[in-house]
């Protein structure tokens, strides 16, 4: 708290007027972090920078940011699931949404399921990993783990 507060130039008193709970702060961390994905995103296509290579990347900005800060992560997921972004909001599965449209217009993938279905698709197939990892697993355990859920959401369970 020393630190934000520091940072901000507010005293603590000031800054616990916007914010009563550590979980709203986290809140608002998260919803930040999440429009400034989803704009650089949509900056990344509109720059013609390959859709699924941009999802991928994503998948692993995200991986890294857990493993920077691995007690967070239970945090950040918890806080996430109780809140979810309303419909047009800013979030990660609409990160991904827009990537996977993106590279369904180019014929890449599937367009018979909806981009958004298959961004929630993906995300809920990371979540139980990112969280059995941020319990039990090894420091840098994390990105194959996530490169494995990658490689069965795009090439599916067929031999």
């Amino acid at each position: 708290m020393e630190e934000i507060t520091a940072a901000a130039n507010v005293a603590k008193g000031t800054f616990y007027q916007h914010f009563e709970t550590k979980a709203e702060i986290l809140l608002a961390l998260i919803r930040r972090h999440e429009s400034a994905t989803v704009a650089e995103v949509e900056r990344r296509l509109a720059e013609g920078f390959p859709p699924l290579a941009l999802a991928q990347g994503l998948l692993r900005a995200m991986t890294h940011g857990f493993e920077k800060d691995r007690k967070m992560a239970p945090q950040a997921i918890s806080v996430a699931l109780a809140h979810p972004a309303k419909t047009g909001e800013p979030s990660m599965r609409m990160a991904f949404a827009r990537a996977f449209a993106a590279a369904q217009q180019r014929g890449e993938i599937r367009d018979d399921v909806d981009a958004s279905e298959l961004a929630l698709t993906l995300v809920g197939a990371m979540l139980p990993h990112i969280i059995l990892w941020a319990r039990k697993g090894k420091r840098g355990a994390l990105l194959p783990a996530m490169e494995r859920v990658w490689k069965v959401f795009l090439e599916g369970l067929a031999r």
